[in-house]
């Protein structure tokens, strides 16, 4: 997941500038007049240079959470009721959104990555698996594997490509996914996982939750796969009849 790689913003810390004249090129018509308001609102501005665009994020801070696995979400009873809830409509800083997600998948890619790390060590400690066997965080230097961290089974001996998928909602909140990631769950089958993270928040509890699924997306009895966008698929647990 690279910020630079849609709006070329200039990350240092948790500060993320850019010349303005240089975003707005990267953004949809439909949604500049929205950008723009959001932007006002939501953004700062450099004193010495008015056409900067600057945004401060809250990091996750990971270092003193864990990860706790759990069972996979229950289908959910579907619901025929048309729902007379009204959205709000309102403007939206759509980059201010894409960094807040970018900074929280990083943080769910740390636990994932120091989780995995600590597991190794452990049946390394005992002799389970050889002292060469590491985990590799492939997504900090490559984001175009379908997959983050590569790990290793320590039951099947064999490798784990696993991709993390983190949000700040609930168990069955829906997550979205690439179509590279869905064509390489199809291609690694058995050694694909996503390892999905959630709750987790600036002020969460050290314990944080995930669970995971193992396989072909698209061969998941649990899961419903949706193609939104061209790029783009979106996952959410099965409704019961």
């Amino acid at each position: 997941m690279y910020i630079n790689e849609n709006h070329n913003f200039v990350q240092t810390g948790n500060v993320y500038e850019q010349n303005i004249q240089n975003v707005l090129p990267t953004i949809p018509t439909e949604y500049i007049s929205d950008y723009m308001q959001g932007y006002n609102e939501s953004s700062d501005v450099d004193e010495n240079a008015a056409s900067i665009v600057c945004y401060t994020c809250d990091v996750v801070n990971t270092k003193d959470k864990t990860l706790s696995e759990v069972s996979q979400p229950h289908p959910r009873k579907s619901n025929s009721k048309t729902s007379t809830k009204r959205k709000t409509i309102g403007k939206r800083d759509y980059i201010a959104q894409q960094i807040k997600n970018f900074e929280l998948g990083e943080a769910g890619e740390a636990l994932v990555y120091k989780h995995e790390c600590q597991k190794i060590k452990a049946a390394q400690k005992v002799g389970a698996i050889d002292e060469s066997v590491i985990v590799d965080w492939v997504s900090r230097y490559d984001d175009s594997k379908g997959y983050d961290i590569e790990s290793f089974d320590i039951k099947t001996k064999k490798p784990k490509y696993i991709e993390v998928k983190t949000t700040s909602g609930q168990k069955n909140t829906p997550f979205y996914i690439s179509d590279k990631e869905l064509k390489t769950s199809e291609e690694k089958a058995d050694d694909y996982y996503i390892y999905r993270v959630y709750g987790l928040k600036r002020e969460s509890d050290e314990k944080i939750n995930y669970y995971v699924i193992n396989g072909d997306l698209k061969k998941q009895d649990n899961f419903e796969v949706s193609k939104i966008e061209d790029n783009i698929v979106k996952i959410k647990s099965s409704e019961l009849e």
